[in-house]
Parts: C-alpha cells; sequence; structure tokens
C-alpha cells in the first residue's frame, strides 16, 4: 500500500493540538446538554453549580490560585498537558502546557478549536437540533497574564439549540511561562462573563509552571 493509500485509509491527520481542543469542547458541549433539558435555556445555562472554595490547585510542576466555585475538572496529558477547570455560569477556562521542544502556533490552535467545537456540539447534541452559528474570524484582544499585557485572540459564536440563541465568547492566548509555550482558553456564554471574569483572572495571575 502506499504511503498516499494509507493515509487516505487513515484518514486526515490529526493536528497535534487535537488532544487539548477536544478534551476542553468535550466538556462545553457536555455543560450545554445539560442546561438543554429545560424549558429556557438561558435559565439552564445560569443554573445551580456546586460551590468549591477557593483554594489552589498544585500537581506535577503547575500550580495556580482559583476563587470559590472554580474546580478543576480535567488534568490530561496527551501531546501537551492539558488542564481544565469549570467555573460558575458555565464558564470554562483550558491551558496546555507545551514541551519546551514543542513548535506551537497560536493560529494553529485557533483553526483546530474551531473545527472541533462545531463537530463536538454536531455530535453530542445534534439530535436535539443543537448546531454552532454564527462564528466571527478571530479579533485581536489583549488580557493581563502573569502581570504582562499579552496579545490573543477573541472569536464570537452562537449555540442554536432548542429555538434558543446563546451567543459566546472564547478567548485565547499564548505564553511563555519558564521554558514552556501555554495556550490558554477561556469561554463563557456572554450573558455572564462580567460575572465570572474575575474566575479567569485570578488564574491568569496565578499560574506557575517549573516543570
Amino acid at each position: 500500500m502506499t504511503s498516499a493509500a494509507a493515509q487516505a485509509r487513515a484518514g486526515p491527520p490529526r493536528s497535534r493540538y487535537d488532544g487539548a481542543v477536544r478534551i476542553s469542547f468535550a466538556i462545553m458541549a457536555r455543560r450545554i446538554r445539560q442546561g438543554a433539558s429545560l424549558a429556557v435555556l438561558l435559565s439552564a445555562l445560569a443554573g445551580c453549580h456546586g460551590r468549591a472554595p477557593a483554594g489552589r490547585y498544585e500537581k506535577d510542576g503547575v500550580a495556580f490560585d482559583h476563587l470559590a466555585g472554580w474546580s478543576v475538572t480535567g488534568d490530561i496529558q496527551k501531546n501537551a498537558r492539558t488542564i481544565v477547570v469549570e467555573g460558575p455560569e458555565h464558564a470554562v477556562m483550558a491551558f496546555s502546557v507545551f514541551a519546551p521542544s514543542q513548535e506551537v502556533s497560536l493560529d494553529g490552535y485557533i483553526q483546530a478549536a474551531t473545527k472541533s467545537r462545531a463537530a463536538g456540539v454536531e455530535r453530542r447534541l445534534g439530535i436535539a437540533g443543537g448546531a454552532v452559528a454564527d462564528t466571527t474570524a478571530p479579533a485581536r484582544t489583549t488580557r493581563a497574564i502573569l502581570g504582562a499585557n499579552v496579545a490573543g485572540f477573541d472569536q464570537h459564536f452562537t449555540i442554536d439549540l432548542l429555538n434558543a440563541h446563546v451567543p459566546h465568547t472564547v478567548e485565547y492566548f499564548l505564553t511563555a511561562i519558564g521554558t514552556r509555550a501555554v495556550i490558554f482558553m477561556d469561554q463563557v456564554p456572554d450573558a455572564h462573563r462580567s460575572k465570572v471574569d474575575a474566575g479567569f483572572q485570578k488564574i491568569f495571575d496565578t499560574l506557575t509552571v517549573t516543570r
């Protein structure tokens, strides 16, 4: 079998970012699906969330502080080490820590994330008519990370489900912490961003990577 035939049989090559974005968007789709059973989706998106106490997560060289209501729901090593933190109002932050030898592209990550988001929502919510709509091109933004202004991108999209339209914004940033490249992604429905932005910022302000 030729290499081209083998590749065709195996499907398209996987992006180095597939593991990171699949983990984070699987959680996003689960959060939306949990709310979809209620008659009013917007109310569901603001529904009950276990109130974890404020604290500090520290494991295998990665540490950060978090506010009350935030908790780590994933810490997985694939092509990168990806940690997922969930907060109130269906807020999700994921950050991926890459080995020093890996070449990292924020543009490549965003492209992989955009594809994974659409595919993940269709796979998990398509039977109920769920879909991602009105995805915008990434636009430049900035965020303070560890005391420095870091340039990144934000992107807007809408989740359509059960005749409800829920606008979201996702932000992406790439920075170096020690010898490691770290890509951050934070996401929340637009109606709730002002309520949870301090929770995102707490992690941006306190993350350390020592190995």
